[in-house]
């Protein structure tokens, strides 16, 4: 259904900034969507902006983005405030979305805050399935969101980051091992992350339950797997897990 401009405010842009006075475009039916905004958002001299959004489809997120291949889903309700010079600013957020989808992983819920200043960001992200938290990240993230283009965004000091897994669904935690297919089961236990962005360095245990996966290269799939994953400050895992494929692997 179509936009409709609720408040016409006023906009005006120019090389340094963009101003948008009590600007709000929305979105009725049965499925609504708004998005309101008011103040400067400067990348050359001082920010005073805070924008709310209810409602927004992730995957329409992802299509502006021309990123689809991050199949993503769910409703972000998001609360945004900048303040601040271009090159420093200070920035909270905070965020709720309904039913996150990634792939073929869905949850019921996903919110968070994010706080920001001196090129410190403190994190805190929590997620559930049904009524049990199966996902809680808090810490401390050095990096510098300046609202201008910079060279590098990494900044050379530690992270610390605490990381609480109650039976998350495996397949969103061994995302990143692309060659796992179809993946089951669940990971639970806790971690820490600490050393610098480019070079961190993970400690913990991760315990994998029930799970299975597929391996198309090798035409395999191994079932009822359990086991442990701990993770070394020098990014690597020592892994202790029993499953099946036919026989014992």
């Amino acid at each position: 259904k179509a936009w409709r401009l609720v408040r016409p405010g006023r906009v005006q842009w120019d090389s340094a900034s963009v101003t948008l006075a009590d600007v709000e475009v929305a979105r009725e039916g049965d499925d609504p969507m708004s998005v309101r905004a008011d103040g400067t958002l400067a990348w050359g001299g001082g920010s005073d902006f805070h924008a709310t959004v209810q409602g927004l489809h992730l995957d329409h997120l992802a299509r502006v983005a021309q990123r689809e291949d991050l199949a993503l889903g769910g409703h972000l309700d998001l609360d945004l405030e900048v303040t601040g010079p271009a090159e420093a600013p200070a920035i909270e957020a905070s965020f709720d979305i309904v039913e996150p989808r990634y792939g073929d992983m869905v949850l019921t819920a996903m919110g968070g805050k994010l706080s920001y200043e001196d090129r410190l960001a403190v994190v805190e992200l929590t997620a559930t399935e049904g009524a049990r938290r199966v996902l809680r990240a808090t810490g401390t993230v050095p990096v510098n969101l300046a609202l201008r283009p910079e060279r590098r965004r990494v900044v050379p000091r530690p992270m610390d980051v605490q990381v609480e897994a109650d039976s998350l669904d495996a397949a969103l935690a061994l995302s990143y091992l692309t060659f796992l297919e179809d993946v089951d089961g669940t990971v639970s236990g806790e971690f820490r992350i600490r050393g610098e962005l480019d070079r961190p360095e993970p400690s913990g245990v991760l315990r994998l339950e029930k799970a299975a996966w597929s391996i198309e290269a090798l035409g395999v799939r191994h079932s009822g797997v359990d086991g442990s994953l701990t993770l070394r400050p020098d990014r690597t895992v020592e892994v202790a897990v029993d499953g099946r494929a036919g026989g014992t692997s």
